[in-house]
């Protein structure tokens, strides 16, 4: 995938995710970041929107400068169907009990692509291959109440580090965004 083939939304100009589900492989696209009047994804590439809206993938800033190409980073997350415990190991540890087996099942597999937007500083951090200063930029762009527990932080964290640690490792170029219209605040 070239950098004019990553997918955007002809209705609100912003980037598109592709989702894939598990056993049957149909493709769905969800935006980035949801839009304020929920429309339906409409998918078109970056070529055919000169005015499309190009946000740094990390921060979401809207000064981006370059784009990476990178091999396709995906997600594929496994769901949790059931859990097995101990009953007596239950009623002994006060309902604390160990797990001792798990069954899951795919969840939606992510295609985040293979192309990926940077500001100036996210630039910086990716060129020094600094993957924590690059998660701690991503995170502090987020909204409070994404972050406001420990447990969606290290949940947040584990996320960040499985998708940009083998982004990292699979950078194969940047190349200048061209000129484009300024964008609409």
């Amino acid at each position: 995938m070239t950098p004019t083939d990553a997918p955007y939304c002809r209705v609100c100009k912003t980037a598109l995710h592709i989702h894939t589900a598990g056993a049957t492989g149909a493709q769905t696209y969800l935006h980035a970041l949801p839009p304020a009047d929920r429309h339906d994804p409409d998918p078109a590439t970056l070529a055919e929107l000169p005015d499309a809206l190009m946000r740094c993938d990390f921060c979401m800033s809207a000064g981006v400068r370059w784009l990476y190409q990178t091999a396709d980073i995906t997600r594929a997350p496994r769901i949790v169907t059931s859990e097995t415990v101990g009953a007596g190991d239950y009623r002994d540890r006060h309902h604390a009990a160990r797990v001792r087996s798990v069954e899951t099942q795919p969840g939606l597999t992510s295609h985040l692509g293979e192309v990926w937007a940077a500001c100036d500083p996210c630039t910086n951090l990716i060129e020094a291959d600094d993957l924590l200063g690059l998660m701690r930029r991503a995170i502090e762009a987020l909204p409070p109440k994404a972050t406001n527990t420990a447990r969606k932080l290290r949940d947040l964290r584990g996320q960040m580090h499985a998708v940009y640690e083998p982004l990292l490792r699979s950078l194969s170029g940047r190349t200048a965004v061209p000129a484009r219209p300024p964008e609409a605040t």
